[in-house]
């Protein structure tokens, strides 16, 4: 009975796990999603990149732009805005991690 119940323990918990991964996946195009993901999204990107201190001069200005558009119930260009965002972060990414290969 022990058994059984730590299996059923595991299933349970591996399903919630890849429902979160699923729901949450940073891969996903910003378009397919709501407003606040997107800036959520592009958020986590920058963050990121922030961190290793490449992060482009105007990409902190898009988010900001993204909040005010979705603020205003503009989601078609908050997500533009965040998606823009998230590219430019992940693109300094890029150029941090080429300039540790060139090491």
């Amino acid at each position: 009975m022990k058994r059984l119940a730590s299996v059923i323990f595991t299933c349970a918990v591996g399903l919630v796990v890849s429902a979160c991964a699923v729901g949450s996946d940073p891969d996903r195009p910003l378009s397919s999603i709501d407003p606040a993901a997107a800036i959520a999204q592009a958020k986590m990107s920058v963050k990121k990149t922030d961190a290793v201190g490449f992060l482009w001069r105007d990409t902190a200005k898009l988010i900001s732009d993204a909040e005010a558009a979705a603020a205003k119930g503009d989601g078609a260009t908050a997500v533009s805005l965040a998606e823009q965002a998230k590219s430019q972060a992940e693109n300094g990414y890029r150029q941090y991690e080429r300039s540790r290969q060139g090491q």
